[in-house]
């Protein structure tokens, strides 16, 4: 497996390449299993403006894609306020002499 990570601009870019022994093989269809995989990677990519990409690598392999933009990240404050705690109302329940 190779991993580059760069920056260009206000862009984080993240390439994972697995040249694996079968490369340039489309992978077997949907699993039986239930899962997030790629889906979940786009779902969190776009929430920094950004994308994902995976597919056949040119020369054999898989690629797996990810660019971030970074300017929302320059716009988060140094300090984070303290959360306030929620007040509750709990009321203990009443004695029941044991019972339930």
């Amino acid at each position: 497996v190779e991993l580059a990570v760069g920056v260009k601009d206000t862009r984080l870019h993240i390439d994972v390449h697995d040249t694996g022994r079968d490369g340039g093989t489309v992978p077997p269809g949907p699993s039986q299993e239930e899962g997030h995989g790629l889906a979940g990677m786009r779902e969190r990519a776009a929430l920094y403006n950004g994308t994902v990409t995976a597919g056949p690598a040119p020369g054999g392999g898989w690629t797996v894609r990810a660019t971030l933009d970074l300017t929302p990240l320059a716009e988060i404050p140094a300090e984070i306020p303290a959360e306030t705690p929620a007040e509750t109302d709990v009321t203990p329940p009443a004695a029941t002499g044991g019972a339930v």
